[in-house]
């Protein structure tokens, strides 16, 4: 199997895992997820004292301009764009949700970028 049918075949995967997960939680808009998280980051924060060492490493990003997956890392190889998954992307933001919920407090481990594309990028 070539690199490329590899990155695809992990990508496939990587979609099968963010869908089993996004049909297990109610629908929710992207841009609905992020502005909750910023919201609640937001709350975090100022209840922190803005004191930037006591807070979840989420929301210090979120504060400092950065909202997770809401953009695409593109560096234009063949590997990467075959090897992203939008879906596990929204699987990350939307769990995300739930921890800024307090439902959950466990990451969800799911790349949005296949092993082999990683490998990839190494090259390009």
């Amino acid at each position: 199997m070539n690199l490329f049918d590899q990155i695809r075949k992990e990508a496939e995967e990587l979609d099968r895992k963010a869908k089993e997960y996004l049909d297990s939680v109610p629908f929710m808009s992207t841009d609905r997820c992020m502005r909750k998280i910023y919201i609640k980051a937001k709350q975090i924060f100022d209840e922190s004292g803005e004191d930037w060492e006591n807070i979840p490493e989420w929301v210090a990003l979120t504060m400092d301009g950065w909202m997770p997956y809401s953009t695409i890392p593109n560096n234009g190889s063949i590997g990467f764009s075959l090897g992203f998954s939008v879906l596990a992307m929204e699987a990350n933001l939307r769990h995300l949700v739930e921890i800024a919920e307090g439902r959950t407090d466990k990451e969800l481990d799911l790349d949005v970028l296949a092993q082999s594309a990683k490998k990839d990028r190494r090259r390009s």
